[in-house]
């Protein structure tokens, strides 16, 4: 059964896998989401040895929001170009790029290094973010998506549990650094499983139609609005003409991103789609979840990540 009957540019159905070889592609698509549902956590844990050798105690927040804007601008432009070309280019693709913007973190020499990397990686995790979930109406059945679906959500509760702990743990051991070389054995083993298992697509006779317009006006949008969370009361006091100038600019390109998006072709976000229970429950989860990620970034350098990494009250 074709996926999207009603899109003429959505590419034919990936033959769906059985037994074996299904649990081997679940399990690829898992430890692959699982780099990004750990990304957060693990390097909350981490900010106060980051901040201690690079500085820049005045920008550290840039780590986590260069990492959130990027990601949060790909979601939805690759998603939409994952149905029209297929979902396989795009997961491999989007890891190891990630895997490769990690090692860079890695090796950052100071703060605006490691925030320039974040903003790449955050591109890359953004890229097969949005192909895993994409994948799951291809490659299972209609029955077992919400399982899927399900398994895919506890993936972020396990991270935000495991994450601070692991992060702490590595950063009192090999230092912080660490928590970014750590991302390529796991995605490497995540990829070798995809490589070898995930189906390829046939063919799509049809040529996709791609709405520009509507993406740049879609990161014309939400960049502002990023910028306008993360300075209030930060960088900018929260009455500052700057964030009203910030939140203005992104109310009107928003507002033309939905009128174009209503009358394109092939929308990169199909305005129904907001209306879905589902839907809205994905955008506040992953809302919330940043959200408590930027809260956990208190620094305070005299407390071990170890310990920090085993406190679960964000109150403290």
């Amino acid at each position: 059964m074709q996926l999207c009957p009603s899109h003429r540019a959505c590419p034919p159905r990936a033959k769906v896998a059985t037994g074996a070889a299904t649990a081997l592609i679940l399990a690829g698509l898992l430890l692959t989401l699982l780099l990004a549902a750990l990304d957060s956590t693990i390097v909350a844990t981490a900010m106060p040895r980051i901040v201690g050798e690079l500085g820049g105690f005045d920008r550290y927040t840039w780590i986590v929001t260069a990492y959130l804007l990027t990601s949060t601008v790909a979601v939805p432009i690759v998603g939409k170009l994952a149905d029209q070309y297929g979902r396989r280019p795009f997961l491999l693709g989007g890891t190891l790029f990630f895997l490769a913007t990690s090692l860079l973190c890695s090796l950052a020499g100071s703060l605006e290094q490691l925030v320039a990397f974040r903003a790449l990686q955050g591109v890359g995790g953004g890229v097969f973010t949005a192909a895993v979930f994409a994948a799951v109406p291809t490659l299972f059945s209609p029955a077992a998506r919400a399982r899927i679906v399900g398994l895919f959500t506890g993936t972020y509760g396990l991270a935000s549990i495991v994450g601070p702990l692991l992060g702490g743990v590595v950063t009192d051991t090999v230092g912080w650094r660490g928590i970014f070389a750590l991302n390529v054995p796991i995605g490497l083993v995540a990829m070798v499983i995809l490589v070898v298992r995930y189906p390829r697509r046939g063919s799509n006779p049809v040529r996709p139609v791609i709405d520009y317009v509507g993406a740049v006006c879609l990161v014309a949008g939400i960049t502002p609005l990023f910028l306008m969370l993360s300075l209030g009361g930060h960088g900018l006091a929260r009455d500052s003409p700057v964030l009203l100038s910030l939140a203005v600019a992104s109310a009107a390109v928003l507002a033309t991103f939905v009128w174009i998006e209503r009358r394109a072709a092939q929308p990169i976000v199909p305005l129904g789609l907001l209306r879905q229970s589902r839907g809205g429950d994905s955008v506040t989860r992953h809302g919330l979840h940043g959200g408590w990620t930027v809260r956990h970034f208190a620094v305070h350098t005299a407390v071990s990540p170890g310990r920090r990494g085993s406190e679960r009250d964000p109150q403290r």
